[in-house]
């Protein structure tokens, strides 16, 4: 039982290949399965020599890449991701993490935080807060000269 697609590519090369010295592996000498979500891309690779992975996944900023579970260096052919891997079975990990979110996230908490203490301070401190305010008013201005 097939899945039902919309289009369908004839005679693709899939979504990653297997390269040894520039040239495509043939299934003889490898095997690779993936498994893809929106944020990881898991492919598991058992291959007799040393290879390139080429996943045909665009290298866009904040992706990060483990071999085996070690942190490993992502190349690119130019628009794809890549991965040199040794002879041997391995799983390669590439996960989406990029710093913009990160950064959205700590500003969406701080200014969460500071609202919450301005919400807290206006209208269970209001006291305080009109006395805070009145003394500011009353301070005499320095002159500018």
């Amino acid at each position: 039982s097939e899945p039902l697609y919309l289009y369908q590519f004839r005679n693709s090369p899939g979504r990653v290949s297997l390269f040894v010295d520039g040239v495509p592996d043939s299934a003889e000498h490898a095997t690779v399965t993936s498994q893809h979500t929106a944020n990881r891309f898991v492919v598991e690779v058992t291959g007799e020599h040393d290879a390139s992975l080429l996943a045909r996944e665009l290298n866009y900023p904040g992706w990060g890449l483990d071999v085996a579970g070690q942190q490993a260096p992502s190349s690119t052919d130019g628009t794809f991701r890549v991965a040199m891997l040794p002879a041997g079975t391995h799983t390669v990990r590439w996960t989406y993490q990029p710093f913009s979110v990160r950064l959205g996230l700590v500003t969406t908490l701080v200014t969460f935080a500071l609202l919450a203490a301005i919400g807290h301070l206006r209208f269970w401190h209001r006291a305080w807060l009109d006395g805070l305010l009145a003394r500011l008013q009353r301070r005499p201005r320095e002159p500018t000269s």
